[in-house]
């Protein structure tokens, strides 16, 4: 099953059903995002998205980190609406991915402190990796 407000024959050739974005979160197990930041897809997955999901799916972010409201995302994980994640973006990622923290003072580093970051990287059924496309 998939979502694209641009739907694709060749996905239709290969056995993809088109669905309306809350059909997809009703019925999706695993739901992987592939899709531009924009001013309509910020925050696409919120609270309100994931209240709609199934109970236990799987998230998987590819795209970019404000496709999700990490608060939500952390919700979800707390609640166990939320299954697993996976990311290789993260909302906060320009001021953290990509940057040598090393020669700073441990004050220094902890100035800098993000706590949804610290709290997602916490839990067991989170993975974060580097977004290297290529």
């Amino acid at each position: 099953i998939c979502y694209d407000p641009y739907q694709n024959d060749a996905m239709k050739q290969l056995g993809g059903e088109y669905m309306t974005l809350d059909e997809v979160y009703s019925h999706a197990d695993i739901i992987t995002l592939h899709l531009p930041l924009l001013p309509t897809t910020r925050y696409m997955i919120n609270n309100a998205a994931i209240a709609k999901m199934k109970i236990g799916v799987t998230i998987v972010n590819v795209s970019r980190g404000a496709i999700i409201d990490t608060q939500a995302l952390i919700n979800g994980l707390t609640t166990g609406r939320i299954r697993a994640v996976g990311l290789d973006v993260y909302e906060n990622e320009d001021q953290k991915f990509f940057k040598d923290f090393s020669h700073q003072t441990t004050k220094a580093r902890m100035e800098t402190w993000d706590p949804k970051l610290a709290l997602l990287r916490s839990f067991h059924n989170v993975l974060i990796t580097p977004h290297t496309a290529f």
